[in-house]
């Protein structure tokens, strides 16, 4: 069986840190007005971490296999791997966008 290397591992990691910041988010959604608020804080604190070490560590990733591949398909799929969770949140946003446009209530 073949090992993967470190960048496709690190490709694999970016994907699973947006899970696991939906699943902080869920889990501490319920702390928000109670007397345990600083559960909820430091959830957002960590949701937020998560979400910006995916952006960071992707395009870190994705510099370090365009440096380091040799074969273009590889390159390509594991960049496009590495770039998902900036690629999710450019179509979400484009969707919001758009429904808003279309409802029309979008405002600058």
């Amino acid at each position: 069986m073949k090992r993967f290397i470190k960048y496709q591992n690190i490709a694999i990691l970016i994907c699973f840190l947006p899970f696991l910041a939906f699943l902080i988010s869920d889990l501490t959604r319920d702390y928000r007005y109670s007397d345990l608020r600083y559960i909820y804080s430091t959830g957002v604190l960590a949701v937020y971490f998560l979400w910006g070490a995916s952006f960071a560590l992707g395009l870190i990733n994705v510099v370090n296999i365009l440096s380091k591949e040799k074969k273009l398909a590889y390159k390509l799929l594991w960049c496009f791997v590495s770039l998902l969770p900036i690629i999710y949140l450019v179509i979400m946003l484009a969707f919001v966008f758009l429904r808003d446009l279309i409802n029309g209530t979008f405002q600058l």
